[in-house]
């Protein structure tokens, strides 16, 4: 999930996108940050809208494949 999209930033998309989830009209996924903030605070804020994990930019191959190996 991209935090800083030009509509509809990423926490709000993360909490309409859960709250689908948790009604059944759509299935359970993991969210996943995908910023250039990269503080304990901003990952916290994910934690808190209902993000499954974070990444910062830029995107290191073994950050990613942690990531993927996760939740895949």
């Amino acid at each position: 999930m991209d935090i800083q999209m030009p509509v509809m930033d990423g926490y709000e998309t993360t909490r309409q996108l859960k709250s689908l989830m948790q009604s059944g009209r759509i299935e359970e996924i993991p969210i996943v940050a995908l910023t250039a903030n990269d503080s304990v605070a901003d990952k916290e804020k994910c934690i808190k809208a209902g993000m499954s994990d974070h990444l910062s930019k830029p995107l290191k191959d073994q950050d990613l494949k942690v990531i993927l190996n996760r939740y895949l």
